[in-house]
């Protein structure tokens, strides 16, 4: 994300400043949301984990492996809303089924909502206290 924004300021800067208004936007949209609601939950990543790449992989093979990963979060890293992902339970990898990887759940509140975040992810915890038997 941080290279896309290099990129697009220095060759699209007209486009980098319409991008950096619709940030506040975003952030209106989400406050209007969460004016509804205490906090709200969704999957850390959007999609099952994979393996690493191979130590010698390409910089291409290497980079796709992330590709998406932060579709959930980074909406939230742009509009500054306080977010937690915290592991909920185990999966198969979807390169390899022999192998158990993380899931994730993220919590977000409306700016200042921090202590909202923590009692939701506490409730959780309290109830699910055995999630790595999963």
């Amino acid at each position: 994300m941080v290279l896309n924004g290099v990129y697009m300021q220095e060759y699209c800067p007209e486009l980098y400043g319409k991008a950096t208004n619709l940030i506040r936007l975003l952030r209106e949209k989400y406050d209007e949301a969460l004016n509804h609601f205490d906090v709200l939950v969704m999957p850390t990543t959007p999609y099952l984990a994979t393996s690493h790449a191979v130590p010698d992989a390409t910089v291409l093979a290497k980079v796709s492996k992330g590709l998406g990963q932060t579709m959930n979060t980074c909406s939230f890293d742009v509009t500054g809303h306080p977010a937690l992902s915290m592991p909920i339970g185990m999966l198969p990898s979807l390169d390899d089924s022999s192998i158990n990887l993380p899931v994730g759940l993220q919590i977000v509140s409306k700016h200042f909502g921090e202590s909202r975040i923590y009692k939701a992810a506490f409730a959780w915890e309290n109830e699910y206290p055995n999630w790595k038997d999963c």
